[in-house]
């Protein structure tokens, strides 16, 4: 992003609401580890992530897109509302699935915040990459950033289940050495 483009950035809404959160990291989440992020290097017609910050250990990362909203009270702004929000989901499901290949390694969940201002701005559903192991949705308190589970049948989280397949292919993998190695 270009300088002149980025103090521009910063007057909108949604510049607010992302420097609101750049200046004001959830617990937990402490680096900011991207800013304006492509997920498709060479193909920035797909659109652009907003944020991405990630754990003191860069373990566990949140994907965030901010959306700035529409402060009428007419039809329009509302309907301009609704629009953001739908658009806003969709970003987020896309991006945190591109984060997550782009770090198959560690736990992925992705996150709206959107409002008028940072005073008002709510965080929405946190989302996790589309696989076939995780598809439950969670919801994310403003306050403190915490994430508490809706669906008590998905307990075992993304980074768990990865490492568990990562540690029976390891074991498969030192088993086949083992097994090779007495073959020669």
């Amino acid at each position: 992003m270009e300088h002149g483009a980025f103090l521009l950035a910063q007057q909108t809404r949604e510049g607010r609401l992302r420097n609101h959160l750049i200046a004001n990291p959830l617990d937990g989440y402490p680096i900011l580890a991207a800013r304006d992020w492509n997920p498709q290097p060479g193909l920035s017609h797909l659109g652009e992530g907003d944020l991405v910050f990630a754990s003191s250990d860069r373990s566990r990362y949140l994907v965030v897109e901010v959306k700035g909203l529409h402060p009428g009270t007419g039809s329009t702004a509302r309907e301009s509302r609704r629009k953001a929000h739908q658009k806003v989901r969709e970003q987020v499901q896309r991006y945190t699935n591109a984060w997550a290949e782009l770090h198959p390694y560690n736990e992925v969940v992705g996150c709206s915040y959107v409002g008028f201002e940072p005073v008002d701005a709510d965080f929405g559903d946190v989302v996790y990459p589309s696989t076939p192991t995780r598809h439950g949705l969670m919801q994310m308190t403003k306050e403190t950033g915490d994430v508490k589970e809706e669906e008590e049948t998905e307990r075992m989280g993304l980074g768990s289940k990865l490492a568990v397949t990562v540690g029976v292919l390891g074991l498969a993998g030192l088993l086949f050495g083992a097994v090779s190695r007495d073959r020669q």
